[in-house]
């Protein structure tokens, strides 16, 4: 959950600047956006919070430069990220509840294509955790056990998805626009090597982030990066 709007350090009320107002609207609209997406959020309140975003950045544009319509913009917006909050809150376990069973299942995939008697095991242990919390709707152990679950999928699934983007730029290697091609090819054999040795994810990281540095930004783009850049 995202933290609710603050006057900044060092300013007194009465001195909130422009820029810095923007910036918290911007915020504000970002977080509108994710209640937006949340199927489970009250859509007429939604709903209201846009219309006063929408105001608030009108009120904003024509008077900005006045103190007093600065200082009345900074106490509705703080309105507003309550209200945002709220409906965060009272939606928080519900959307926790979604994310556990979503990414169980996603895990459970994963581990019939890779998984071994041990991950099985795990597996297992994880799906009973998940009952249990699901069943006190306990959020704070919610959020642990979903961490728990996506380390369990990264670990069964990170050498497979360093196989995959290996594989598809050693076959698009003529087409890419390296920096240096002669680098990047080496680099390409050495992590194909790491992979082969069975090395760690962290050495591994490090040289295929330095093959996708060397890769212009259009075409790390087309690829989903996720795994390496965290």
């Amino acid at each position: 959950m995202k933290i609710p709007l603050k006057t900044p350090v060092g300013f007194k009320q009465s001195s909130v600047s422009l820029d810095y107002l923007e910036k918290q609207i911007n915020e504000a609209y970002s977080q509108f956006e994710d209640l937006q997406d949340d199927l489970n959020a009250d859509s007429n309140a939604v709903e209201k919070i846009g219309k006063e975003l929408d105001e608030i950045t009108d009120e904003l544009d024509k008077g900005g430069f006045d103190e007093d319509v600065r200082n009345g913009v900074l106490n509705r917006l703080r309105s507003s990220f309550r209200k945002i909050e709220k409906i965060n809150k009272a939606n928080e376990w519900h959307n926790l509840e979604e994310r556990l069973l979503k990414q169980l299942a996603i895990a459970e995939e994963a581990n019939e294509e890779f998984g071994t008697p041990r991950s099985t095991r795990q597996l297992i242990d994880l799906q009973r955790q998940a009952e249990r919390i699901i069943n006190k709707k306990d959020v704070k152990l919610g959020k642990e056990l979903l961490e728990n679950i996506n380390n369990f999928f990264f670990a069964l699934t990170w050498r497979e998805q360093t196989k995959f983007l290996l594989s598809r730029w050693q076959e698009d290697f003529d087409e890419i626009d390296w920096d240096d091609r002669f680098e990047a090819r080496k680099l390409l054999r050495k992590a194909s090597e790491l992979h082969a040795q069975n090395a760690e994810f962290g050495e591994m990281r490090q040289v295929m982030i330095s093959i996708l540095d060397s890769m212009p930004e259009d075409e790390q783009r087309k690829i989903d990066t996720s795994l390496l850049r965290g």
